[in-house]
């Protein structure tokens, strides 16, 4: 029977020939007549690593010798040594590589179940407003009362565009996650995009009982260059969740501020969006940004929503350059600030009818003292007169003496005061009067103002521009004195469009959106058609709206054909695509062919006069 010991290290001169000699008394003494191994020798002098074995034997001389046998079996030793060594670090790779694989399969699980989630979300965001939109159509469709239809097609409004904004969510993830969302940078102006954004929330505000403060830091530029319209789908997404994560009768601020410039020009505008509402939890406020996630999966039962919105917003912002963030703690609101690169815009673009500003007579009655330190920077700034007053017992002294205002803002609950109603003569020496409110309608007392010389009302919260148009418009009207009346302000009526659109419904909102506008609207049910319209009377024509998909000749074909017909007004007459096809390569694809810009479905009264202003005028 063998026996085996643990190995030994020799070390200094101490060479394997010597152990084994000095070893071999002690193994005749200790052997009983088998064979044994002895242990694994490995010698620091050579490097070498020695098996070694002895056997008794009986010599022809009949005398007793002990056989010892060395083998070097360092080639062998390290290849074991090696093998061990790789098989113990396979064994972490695949041990690795199964936590790799385990923790691969929860997530994927978890994905799976955030877009079943995601899915079932969509279904009840999209079932909703369709139901909201086929019950309310079936009740005014049998209903005889006037008020009630108003009220089931006010209903049907809303439920639409809720519509709208889940499937274009949708299509923008989508064109997100196969990296086709594209960026179109071009000029703006700042103030305005903000203005147009805050009136869409105006009617969920107004219904919650919101008030909205907005503020823009003076050293933001008029005009910006970036991507108009991704931005304003950011401040929409969080504006419409301040609104309706906040209870009702809550404050809801805006805040607008330009970081320093850098070297290349460019400079970031920080927006901040903040609210006192029900705020969200450190461990909640990692999943918002991520696709198909919301921070509570009962938020999309409780306040609606598919989840898309603040994965989108984020998207866009790295995509331009700045980022997004949020600040809160539960109960206490929501601060969500994000950024963008941008630089300077062409000023020139915001040119207004001239007018004498240095002429110009105002007087704001309001007891706020924002809304009074706006009017003093906004008359500092254009160099224009303003008296300011806090309450209407003020206002006496102002119109007695002196010459009459042009204009008088007036903020709307003063002008439901008595005092204001005793004073209507007084009221007929100053021009237009402008009430200030924060309602989203003043259809109930309209008459009642009306009666008092309140021509237009102006909504709150207040912005230079929409004062400035108003003043505009104010004095395009003939109120004032020749010194201060801006040139003639180009108006539609007398027009003459021709309108490509082959479904009869489409025609039919096209012409109930324009004729108010005094303009004439002339249909072609197909781009054929079109081509034949216009080539018989070429100078009938102002403009044309163009549809794309249509039978006998597409709209690409119609537009192509009408550049082609040799004559000047064929090559300059402005054609306006208006279609459902919204993605940037369908916009391009209209500019490449000829036409001379894009207004996508469904149609926006605002958007439709915006462009004919532009290639009308």
């Amino acid at each position: 029977m063998k026996k085996t010991a643990p190995a030994r290290r020799l070390s200094g001169t101490f060479g394997p020939k010597r152990y084994l000699r000095a070893e071999a008394a002690s193994f005749l003494r200790k052997s009983v007549g088998g064979p044994a191994d002895y242990p694994e020798l490995y010698s620091t002098r050579t490097g070498q690593w020695l098996a070694v074995s002895a056997e008794p034997i009986i010599w022809v001389d009949g005398n007793s010798y002990l056989l010892l046998n060395c083998y070097d079996i360092t080639a062998k030793k390290l290849f074991a040594d090696t093998l061990e060594a790789n098989i113990e670090a396979r064994t972490k790779e695949l041990r690795s590589m199964s936590e790799k694989a385990k923790r691969a399969k929860e997530k994927a699980e978890d994905a799976a179940r955030a877009k079943s989630q995601f899915l079932a979300n969509m279904s009840h965001e999209m079932r909703t407003p369709l139901n909201a939109i086929i019950g309310m159509t079936g009740i005014a469709k049998f209903s005889q009362d006037p008020k009630h239809r108003e009220y089931c097609i006010d209903k049907i409004a809303e439920a639409s565009i809720h519509l709208l904004g889940v499937i274009n969510d949708i299509l923008d993830m989508s064109k997100i996650e196969s990296g086709k969302l594209e960026l179109v940078y071009a000029p703006f102006d700042f103030e305005k995009m903000l203005m147009r954004t805050t009136n869409v929330m105006r009617y969920n505000l107004s219904q919650k009982g919101h008030v909205l403060h907005v503020s823009i830091d003076d050293a933001i530029p008029k005009m910006l260059v970036s991507d108009e319209q991704r931005l304003t789908q950011v401040m929409t997404n969080l504006l419409s969740n301040a609104v309706k994560f906040t209870p009702g009768r809550g404050e809801i601020f805006v805040e607008a501020r330009r970081l320093p410039t850098r070297v290349d020009g460019s400079f970031a505008v920080e927006v901040s969006v903040r609210d006192n509402g029900i705020g969200i939890a450190p461990e909640q406020q990692g999943r918002l940004f991520h696709s198909f996630e919301q921070a509570d999966a009962g938020i999309s039962r409780r306040f609606g929503g598919t989840g898309l919105g603040l994965a989108i917003s984020k998207n866009i912002a790295e995509s331009l350059g700045g980022d997004i963030w949020v600040h809160s703690q539960p109960g206490e609101g929501s601060i969500f600030t994000f950024t963008f690169l941008t630089k300077q815009g062409n000023a020139s673009l915001l040119a207004r009818p001239p007018i004498h500003w240095q002429n110009l007579r105002l007087l704001a009655v309001d007891s706020s003292p924002k809304v009074q330190d706006f009017f003093r920077r906004l008359s500092k700034k254009h160099g224009f007169s303003c008296e300011i007053a806090s309450h209407w017992q003020e206002v006496f002294p102002l119109l007695q003496a002196g010459e009459p205002f042009h204009i008088v803002f007036v903020d709307q609950a003063i002008l439901e005061e008595e005092d204001v109603l005793s004073s209507r003569q007084m009221l007929e020496r100053t021009g237009p009067l402008v009430a200030m409110t924060s309602s989203v309608t003043w259809s109930g007392m309209e008459q009642g103002f009306q009666q008092m010389g309140v021509h237009r009302y102006i909504q709150k919260p207040l912005f230079s521009s929409s004062i400035m148009d108003c003043i505009v418009d104010c004095l395009s009207l003939n109120y004032q004195s020749e010194e201060v009346i801006p040139e003639h302000i180009p108006v539609f009526a007398g027009r003459n469009i021709l309108l490509a659109e082959d479904m009869e419904i489409n025609r039919e909102i096209v012409i109930s959106l324009l004729q108010p506008l005094g303009i004439t609207i002339e249909c072609a049910e197909n781009g054929l058609r079109a081509v034949e319209m216009f080539t018989a009377d070429p100078l009938r024509y102002d403009a044309i709206f163009m549809d794309i998909h249509m039978p006998e000749m597409d709209g690409y074909q119609a537009t192509c054909t009408i550049r082609t017909l040799g004559f000047p007004h064929a090559e300059n007459i402005p054609i306006i695509a208006m279609t459902a096809n919204v993605f940037r390569e369908d916009v391009e694809r209209c500019l490449d062919c000829g036409m001379n810009d894009h207004i996508g479905k469904p149609l926006d009264i605002d958007e439709i006069i915006s462009k004919l202003h532009r290639h009308l005028f």
